[in-house]
């Protein structure tokens, strides 16, 4: 049965204004001292702060233009704050929680809820169960806590937490910092300037459009920064980074790990003559890593065995260059289209007056490396079949 409940507010003369609760269910219209709440008038009632209390049926509480706090105790309940700085709790069960205007505070419980701030600052927590958190416009702060949550920052600067669980996090419009926790979580940055931390766990995290730093965490992570200028930092685990359009900063760190600098904002491979992703620097870290550079890129692999990657898709006057090649562990791919490919033909030409090596495919420049005189040899090199578009 549900039990439907409102709110308004009485004055009595020299008193002061009361909160009054009236309690409806289906087969009664009236409140249990005989009121009809839809038809009576109190005179001058101001609104004032309000405690409602739900009851064990699945009840459905509307608040009122005044600061309430809505508690919605046992059942599956539904619960508006309308207007006001309200603050609403949802309990045990699955529970609707909608603030509207206002700066509210939302609190899910340990079911499988349903929280949506509105507009307002707005302080969204999820709880135990599987919970959709919407701060709506307005600089929010969202955390899932633990189970799979949807979190989602809509406009403003918001701060969204994701907590134990594999969650997805959204930031929406606005500059927002986005943090995964435990488990496999996804981070969306969208539009603005964002913060984006995986934590721990295996997780995907994208900057979307703006000039985004993120970082993976522990685990084995996906990177992806979007438009723009970004910085990423894979961390621990081994990850996969791709800087996106812009001139991005993408740093493995420790793992085995691939970064790549000829990439779209959607992270789809640019291999092609139309490499115009902008002059990324990728340093691999620690670790056997590997690296696809594109025009214009700088390249440090840092210690380990590392691979450093380019093609005739490369701007050859704007090469990108090998910063630290190691002949003792490094190594280095062309890759190349065997279907519009009759010759394999590697050059290594030493620049007059330096020691840096230019390293020619069927005499197109494909990359500089530095120092590369005595370094670089023949064997170094491997070619690679690639469908390139």
């Amino acid at each position: 049965m549900l039990a439907f409940l409102t709110l308004v507010s009485i004055a009595a003369a020299g008193i002061g204004a009361d909160a009054f609760l009236s309690s409806l269910d289906e087969q009664n219209a009236e409140d249990e001292n005989g009121l009809d709440p839809n038809s009576n008038a109190f005179g001058n009632a101001q609104s004032i702060g309000h405690q409602i209390p739900g009851t064990s049926m699945d009840d459905i509480i509307f608040g009122t233009s005044g600061d309430e706090v809505i508690m919605g105790m046992e059942g599956h309940d539904s619960i508006e704050g309308t207007g006001g700085h309200d603050t609403l709790f949802g309990n045990s069960q699955g529970d609707t929680l909608i603030g509207n205007d206002g700066d509210d505070s939302i609190r899910g419980g340990s079911g499988n809820d349903s929280l949506s701030g509105g507009l307002g600052d707005d302080t969204l927590r999820g709880g135990t169960g599987n919970d959709l958190a919407s701060g709506g416009d307005g600089n929010d702060y969202v955390n899932g806590f633990t189970g799979n949550d949807t979190l989602l920052g809509g406009d403003g600067n918001d701060s969204i937490r994701g907590g134990g669980g594999n969650d997805s996090l959204s930031g929406g419009l606005g500059w927002d910092t986005l943090r995964g926790g435990l488990g496999d979580d996804t981070l969306e940055g969208n539009a603005g300037n964002d913060m984006l931390s995986g934590f721990d766990g295996a997780d995907t995290l994208r900057g979307g459009d703006g000039e985004d730093t993120i970082r993976g965490g522990a685990g084995a992570d996906l990177l992806n920064g979007g438009g723009n200028n970004d910085w990423l930092r894979g961390q621990s685990g081994n990850d996969t980074l791709y800087g996106g359009l812009g001139a991005d900063t993408l740093s493995g760190e420790g793992g085995n790990d691939v970064l790549i600098g000829v990439s779209d904002a959607d992270g789809n491979l640019i291999v092609d003559a139309t490499d115009t992703d902008g002059a990324d620097t990728l340093d691999g870290g620690a670790g056997d890593d590997s690296i696809l550079m594109g025009s214009g890129d700088a390249a440090l692999g840092g210690a380990g065995a590392d691979t450093f990657s380019s093609g005739t898709f490369v701007d050859e006057n704007d090469l990108p260059v090998v910063q630290d090649f190691d002949p003792a562990e490094d190594g280095i791919a062309i890759l190349y289209d065997p279907s519009t490919t009759t010759s394999t033909d590697v050059t290594l030409d030493t620049v007059p007056g330096t020691s840096d090596v230019i390293v020619a495919f069927n005499g197109t420049p494909v990359m500089t490396v530095l120092n590369g005189s005595g370094a670089v040899s023949a064997s170094s090199v491997t070619l690679v079949p690639t469908q390139i578009q």
